[in-house]
């Protein structure tokens, strides 16, 4: 776009529907080399069909892997009796109702510092293994006081862990959801700390086990795995719970609800400010 004689600009639109958080740099580096040095070509580059090629042939043995994992489980659904309508504001009718809450940032700060210097774990299996043991307590109630009962939730991540060459520069949405599922007797074992700390070490050997099923998204997992012919699944992520990242510095946890003619829909953001974009 030509603003004047001796300027030009260019404009890129990177939609969030087509691209992650990841492309933007690689298409900002990529452009920088380019006009730093014209003449010397640029590294080839995995093309994003490439990825997805690849993820397909992952496919038969991810589906084998979640129909073993979640064998016997449902999505774990606590909104139903209105358990987290703390503000009393899930509206009836067709009417939706969006609250947000951002924790200040020298407490976030803070939070994160306190958990890299007292946990050797991964601050996400941190988090991940503190969203399991809520909605733990939340279901118990519900579930007669079954504490054995399997936690099953959605989390957002990068669809980057494909063994492709070259990966890491893939310019595209490569983003996915995928159930975890955390047994219910790795929840409450010993006092409060160790509950946690086993909790968490659980999540940590679960993530290396989830490695490669990454790959393939929830609703092929859905469709494909002979999963129980239930409203829970049938349904995908009706009346549940997902928790994913929201930007390079930001966690959001998302509490949505969609039963038809009633929505209701509840984010958190953590670590940072720029979990706001919805």
């Amino acid at each position: 776009m030509a603003t004047n004689p001796r300027e030009t600009r260019l404009v890129i639109r990177l939609p969030h529907a087509k691209y992650d958080g990841i492309s933007l740099p690689i298409t900002l580096s990529s452009l920088r080399d380019a006009y730093i040095d014209p003449e010397e070509p640029l590294p080839p580059s995995p093309s994003f069909l490439a990825l997805l090629h690849q993820s397909q042939a992952l496919q038969t043995s991810a589906l084998d892997f979640w129909c073993e994992e979640l064998n016997g489980t449902g999505i774990t659904n606590v909104l139903g009796n209105g358990i987290l309508d703390v503000d009393n504001n899930s509206p009836s009718g067709n009417d939706t109702s969006i609250g947000w809450n951002h924790l200040p940032q020298p407490v976030t700060t803070t939070l994160k510092h306190t958990l890299q210097l007292q946990t050797a774990h991964a601050f996400t299996t941190v988090l991940e293994a503190a969203w399991a043991a809520t909605l733990a307590q939340f279901t118990a109630a519900q579930n007669g006081g079954d504490e054995d009962k399997a936690i099953v939730f959605g989390e957002i991540v990068a669809n980057r862990t494909t063994p492709l060459d070259g990966v890491d520069s893939v310019v595209g949405l490569c983003t996915n959801t995928i159930p975890v599922v955390v047994r219910g007797e790795k929840l409450f074992q010993g006092s409060l700390p160790g509950k946690f700390n086993s909790t968490v070490t659980y999540m940590d050997l679960e993530a290396v086990k989830w490695f490669d099923p990454k790959a393939v998204a929830f609703t092929d997992i859905n469709n494909n795995a002979g999963l129980p012919e239930t409203d829970q699944w049938t349904r995908p992520w009706t009346g549940t719970f997902r928790m994913g990242w929201r930007g390079p510095s930001a966690l959001a946890f998302a509490d949505i609800a969609m039963r038809p003619p009633r929505y209701w829909r509840k984010m958190t953001g953590l670590l940072g400010d720029d979990s706001g974009d919805a």
